[in-house]
């Protein structure tokens, strides 16, 4: 493709996080490099409807029905529920159109292997959207990392404790917390495999070979808690041995009062890197004196869209960091989480109601759990919810 003409670019999914490509659809910079042409929904809202259609962006209820009517389409951004990533990527190029797919990639491994051979059979181009695997300072540290800068890795951990009050687990059209959906489709929506996703993956992405690998595990010792009324789990915590040696440990969960943002660390041999969530930026802090500072870590959809779009003009997908191999290690530790760890209920004695006169910020807590996963954090150790509780 000529890299100064402009591609055309369809949206499936419009609402919720959708709303962010919408803004990020709606920048000069953007239009100068592509044209937004459709968006597809089944549940648009009217608002959304009337806005786009005012733009001169047609709507459709059906992505097949856009790609019938709107003839060729370069670039689909798929942003719609884990559940239905798999068929809208397989939908997407079998029209002969690129795809950015938003993460999480998918809920398990069986409907991810059939996107890694769609990666490496369709001759078009799959992304998929960890922001922080397309952010510039994680980028320029993976470089560092991967030209043995630091050494060999030793570790990684990252703890994240994010409340989510009870309305949370009722979003969208109610596969929240769901394991599987009324038809027996497998949705496995948890703290692990979607709120936190970004963080469990960027551990396994940072370690990986190559800029657009990830480090696969080669042992997982996991346990997962439950404090809401959901099917799944609101609490997890993993340890993993990666193939090149190193471990890694991810701590999270949704049944907390207060929010800790990501607190993240690798050790080398020769420095530690670490994110401070309250700059946003990455340090690495080397054992003879010396810092590499990386700059904040840009999360945004953006550069996401951004770099695929560059991608696709210039119709060269080596610079595209993430694709659904890429996602691998993740989707491989959330589908052990769904399918080995026996989920471990926190006692009602134990579990706490925040805001509790408010439907829609009313949560739940665990007493204690907080505290327990920061002592876990430092001494880098993972936690067993059931021997916890004893």
């Amino acid at each position: 493709m000529d890299s100064y003409k402009k591609i055309r670019l369809m949206l499936v999914g419009t609402g919720g996080y959708a709303q962010f490509y919408l803004e990020t659809l709606s920048r000069p910079e953007l239009l100068q490099k592509a044209e937004f042409v459709c968006a597809a929904d089944p549940f648009m809202s009217a608002e959304t409807k009337s806005a786009l259609e005012a733009k001169s962006v047609r709507t459709f209820d059906d992505m097949q029905k856009a790609y019938n009517e709107m003839g060729p389409i370069d670039l689909t951004l798929c942003v719609t529920p884990l559940p239905y990533h798999l068929a809208h990527i397989r939908t997407a190029v079998q029209n002969g159109s690129h795809v950015l797919c938003e993460k999480p990639a998918a809920p398990v491994l069986e409907q991810l292997e059939p996107m890694i051979a769609l990666e490496q059979t369709c001759g078009k181009g799959i992304a998929i959207g960890f922001q922080w695997s397309f952010a510039p300072a994680m980028l320029a540290c993976k470089r560092d990392i991967l030209n043995g800068k630091f050494g060999k890795p030793l570790y990684a951990k990252a703890l994240v404790l994010w409340p989510r009050p009870e309305s949370y687990f009722r979003r969208g059209s109610g596969w929240g917390g769901r394991r599987f959906g009324k038809d027996g489709t497998i949705i496995n929506d948890s703290v692990a495999s979607n709120a936190t996703a970004h963080y469990l993956h960027n551990l396994y992405f940072m370690l990986g070979d190559a800029m657009n690998t990830s480090a696969m595990p080669v042992e997982l010792e996991t346990s997962v808690g439950r404090a809401n009324d959901i099917e799944n789990y609101d609490t997890v915590s993993v340890k993993a041995k990666l193939e090149n040696g190193a471990e890694i440990l991810y701590l999270s969960s949704h049944a907390v009062k207060h929010t800790q943002n990501p607190l993240i660390e690798f050790h080398f041999e020769r420095a530690v890197v670490s994110y401070d969530c309250d700059t946003n930026c990455l340090t690495a802090s080397c054992a003879d004196g010396s810092t590499v500072e990386y700059g904040p870590v840009d999360g945004s959809v953006d550069t996401k869209v951004h770099t695929v779009i560059d991608a696709v003009r210039e119709n060269n997908w080596s610079s595209v960091p993430c694709l659904p191999s890429t996602a691998k290690p993740h989707v491989y530790t959330v589908d052990a989480l769904f399918r080995r760890s026996e989920i471990v209920p926190f006692p009602q004695e134990m579990i706490a109601v925040y805001e509790p006169d408010d439907p829609e910020k009313r949560g739940v807590f665990v007493r204690g759990l907080e505290e327990a996963f920061h002592k876990a954090y430092q001494a880098n150790r993972p936690m067993d919810f059931a021997e916890w509780l004893r």
